[in-house]
Formats: structure tokens, C-alpha cells, sequence
């Protein structure tokens, strides 16, 4: 069974599951002070086409 793929139009507040197919275009980690090896958090920009 094939899932359906959500625009992000599509996404209402209703809802808390979608499947998104996205292109990452820029990724940035920001690393942890206390445990450099581990990401604080990860910011990315997305791109998608309909």
C-alpha cells in the first residue's frame, strides 16, 4: 500500500500525522556546550515542488 504524500498546504492543525517528501537545502548544527559530539539542535531549510 502506497502512503500519501501531504503538501504543506495541505497540512491542517486537526491533524499531528503527514508524510512530507522535501529536498533539504541547508542544514546547520548547532553543538551541545556541555557534550560537543552531540547536537544541541538542527535547523533545515526545506524545499518542495508540487
Amino acid at each position: 500500500m502506497a502512503s500519501i504524500i501531504h503538501y504543506i498546504i495541505q497540512i491542517l492543525s486537526n491533524s499531528m500525522q503527514w508524510s512530507l517528501q522535501v529536498r533539504v537545502v541547508r542544514m546547520w548544527k548547532i553543538p551541545d556546550n556541555f557534550k560537543p559530539q552531540m547536537p544541541f539542535s538542527i535547523a533545515l531549510i526545506y524545499k518542495m515542488q508540487k
